[in-house]
């Protein structure tokens, strides 16, 4: 079936079709090595559980081999918004003996608002400090428990469960100052393109109707997101199913589908926005191919929020000049499709003159 459909596809188109795949390709295989599992080959970690604010956290520890200097533990605490909250609490350092391999902390989980789960961060240093550090690592985040639903005398209490090695990403992006006016003109930005496409009256008559149900499609797609910028339903949504997971206790499990569905995303976006790119390029059609790419940018943004891996949500989350990069993005996409709009009003003035 492929071996048809290539023979029967025009070789630009093909080559276009198989460079765009072949970068989605590598753009995933690029996050997946970003975000790979980390290894640690010099500790083994053990964790008490289940871990319940306002009381102690036991850590039981083994090097593979005798170190020299310091063995420290921290605790960094992650939201309900999924940000980081960073440093919590430390346990006292103790140093490492020759003859020692197993050492035991305890740190008390203070309580605090907002606060859903904690990682340890465990490091050898040269002293009880961050800035000495010799090694580091970070593990998993584990999730906090309400103490009312443990019940008198539970008996889950007490126990261990291996601790997995792993970088720990967590949201930076914030409702700031920028935020609501942003959403703003991004909302403006796309009426206005949406105006282009559905009301052709109001610029050059209805000439711009000629594409038919093509122009209608661009046009409630641009709705859409004029819509979208407007109620910003993908923070509402993201918000709500981590709250629900949190309540049900499955807020960790996800991570797994998270990861699949972001890379996914990233690197269907990528194919499906160069291939359309260049073939209405192709055609003499570079408005159409800049309103497609505004548009798929724009949504595809919107669906990383949506899904909510933290990895990704970093890297959204990261500032440029105080705006978050995944606003940047959405931004770049709303004046993209706003300059192919702008290029097919300049197109048809000249085709009526």
């Amino acid at each position: 079936m492929v071996k048809a459909v290539a023979k029967n596809m025009p070789k630009p188109m093909f080559l276009i079709l198989l460079i765009s795949l072949g970068c989605g390709a590598l753009i995933t295989l690029g996050l997946a090595f970003v975000f790979r599992p980390v290894n640690s080959t010099w500790l083994t970690a053990q964790g008490s559980s289940p871990v319940v604010a306002g009381t102690a956290f036991h850590l039981k520890l083994q090097l593979a081999q005798a170190e020299t200097g310091f063995l420290n533990v921290d605790i960094h605490g992650i939201g309900v918004g999924g940000e980081a909250l960073g440093f919590l609490a430390a346990a006292v350092a103790q140093e490492i003996q020759a003859e020692t391999l197993d050492y035991e902390f305890q740190i008390e989980v203070p309580t605090r608002d907002g606060l859903i789960s904690i990682f340890p961060i465990i490091f050898i240093s040269t002293g009880s400090d961050w800035q000495g550090r010799i090694k580091d690592v970070s593990m998993e985040p584990l999730d906090i428990v309400p103490a009312r639903s443990l019940g008198a005398g539970s008996g889950a209490r007490g126990r261990f469960s291996s601790l997995r090695p792993q970088l720990v990403w967590a949201s930076t992006e914030k409702e700031t100052a920028f935020s609501l006016p942003l959403r703003l003109v991004l909302a403006i930005i796309w009426l206005a393109v949406c105006t282009v496409f559905l009301v052709p009256s109001i610029a050059l008559g209805q000439g711009l109707m000629d594409g038919g149900r093509k122009n209608l499609g661009m046009g409630f797609a641009c709705l859409a997101a004029f819509v979208w910028a407007i109620f910003s339903p993908d923070a509402f949504f993201a918000a709500l199913f981590r709250s629900n997971a949190v309540l049900g206790g499955w807020y960790f499990l996800r991570q797994g589908p998270q990861t699949l569905l972001s890379f996914f995303l990233v690197g269907t976006g990528t194919a499906l926005g160069l291939g359309l790119f260049f073939i209405n390029l192709r055609h003499d059609m570079l408005w159409n191919g800049f309103v497609l790419l505004g548009l798929l940018v724009f949504f595809f943004v919107s669906g990383l929020r949506l899904i909510s891996y933290h990895g990704m949500d970093f890297i959204l989350g990261m500032n440029l000049l105080g705006i978050s990069l995944g606003w940047a993005l959405q931004a770049a996409a709303a004046l993209c499709a706003l300059v192919g709009a702008l290029f097919q009003l300049s197109t048809l003035k000249k085709s009526r003159g």
